[in-house]
């Protein structure tokens, strides 16, 4: 019997992808990263697409302005993660035909509102008839971008911003804000080894930061930063919480936490463990992953 999707699951179809699509001289980074960057003549681009589907990433009883806000803040949340600028991007959108006219101005009212909050020009897409769901998918187009993932050093410490956990049930898989400013201040100040945005749970994300060879983590369960009125379980499992996670030296993170204060002081700053030699690599929960059920 031919294994399906389901058998394989996300992450070894990701590394299917990435033995199968190897990277030439002009790609700085690519497959198995947050964006992908290219160099084109002298030029180093940032790219990056995502998708929204009706039924897996939203409702149709969800307000539009915010399905639309999301639609754009996703890719813009893995800008943040790579620490780039993104400047232009390109909606392609199918649309069931009975859709009214409300929800569709909502729509691209909610992705309009995102794109300028940020800085990014819509400059082009496509539109066509999809008969009984929505999806949106997003190409963001920008400049910049160093932080990868499993690129952090021995003890170097791990660190979340803002709080875990109930994504859905506050309805901040919809509103959130990608950290675009926040790491761009990391970034310029600080020796950032790695880091990614946290979209599939920190039990499933952590491991694709850090674990590499001999390198896993050491982590305080007690550290993690737990929204209110939820479990640990859910900060580790339920995912789309759009924060970022990043490794540092040790002995920058106490100059940087002092700084993050200052510059963001309603944003939590959480050092949870360390990146160590024979760390652990993974959690006993796990998070979300495609087509797994």
């Amino acid at each position: 019997m031919s294994l399906t999707l389901a058998d394989l699951g996300e992450n070894q179809i990701l590394e299917w992808l990435e033995k199968k699509f190897k990277p030439s001289r002009d790609v700085k980074m690519g497959i198995g990263e947050d964006c992908a960057v290219v160099r084109i003549g002298r030029e180093e681009v940032t790219l990056k697409t995502d998708s929204m589907v009706e039924g897996r990433h939203f409702l149709r009883e969800h307000p539009s302005r915010w399905v639309g806000w999301k639609a754009m803040a996703r890719p813009l949340s893995d800008f943040a993660a790579v620490g780039a600028e993104p400047k232009w991007a390109m909606i392609a959108i199918s649309l069931p035909r009975n859709l009214t006219r409300s929800y569709f101005l909502g729509l691209y009212g909610g992705v309009k509102r995102c794109a300028e909050e940020f800085g990014v020009e819509i400059v082009g897409g496509e539109t066509s008839e999809c008969p009984d769901r929505i999806v949106m998918s997003v190409v963001v187009v920008g400049q910049g971008g160093n932080c990868r993932r499993k690129s952090s050093r021995e003890n170097d410490a791990i660190v979340v911003t803002g709080e875990l956990g109930g994504s859905y049930k506050t309805g901040k898989h919809l509103r959130f804000r990608p950290r675009i400013r926040e790491a761009k201040w990391l970034t310029r100040n600080y020796e950032i080894t790695s880091m990614m945005d946290i979209s599939d749970g920190l039990a499933i994300d952590l491991p694709r930061l850090v674990v590499r060879e001999d390198f896993g983590f050491c982590v305080s369960l007690e550290r993690i930063p737990v929204r209110k009125g939820f479990t640990l379980e859910a900060a580790l499992k339920d995912g789309e919480d759009y924060e970022l996670l990043f490794t540092v030296s040790p002995r920058d993170y106490e100059s940087l936490e002092e700084g993050w204060k200052k510059m963001f002081p309603q944003i939590a700053l959480t050092k949870i463990g360390y990146v160590r030699r024979n760390g652990s690599k993974s959690f006993s929960l796990v998070g979300y992953q495609h087509f797994v059920d």
